[in-house]
This record gives structure tokens, sequence and C-alpha cells, in this order.
């Protein structure tokens, strides 16, 4: 056993910051990762921390995710 090595990383924001790369356009827009906001299913897997402002939390569906923006919240 003292090969075994067990790293736990959690790293803010990842997802969200890897989308902002790809899609500069999106800069200063609240951003959230997750499931399919068509099909009305799925969670929030991470939002920038703009979105984090509006209150959406890792884990929230993404259905409430997609009303608090449109409301403006």
């Amino acid at each position: 056993m003292g090969d075994r090595v067990i790293l736990h990383s959690d790293i803010n924001c990842c997802y969200a910051s890897i989308e902002h790369l790809h899609h500069p356009e999106l800069a200063g827009k609240p951003l959230a990762v997750g499931g399919d906001p068509e099909a009305r299913h799925g969670i929030v897997l991470t939002a920038d921390y703009i979105a984090k402002k509006y209150g959406v939390k890792t884990g929230m569906a993404v259905s409430f995710k997609k009303r608090s923006f449109e409301e403006g919240d």
C-alpha cells in the first residue's frame, strides 16, 4: 500500500472557466454548466462567480437556474 496515492481536487468553477475559454463572447455574462434546459431536467454542475451572485448553486435544478436568469433575480 506504500505506492498508493489518492488525490481529490475541487477546482472551483472549472467547467465554467473552460466554457469561457471556448466562448469568449460569454465574458461578463452569468454562466452555468449543467443538463439540458430544453428537456427541463438535470442539475447545475458548476457556475461562474457572476451566476453565483444570482444565487445559482452546484446541484440546483437546471430549470430553476434558467428561471432565475430570465426573471432577473
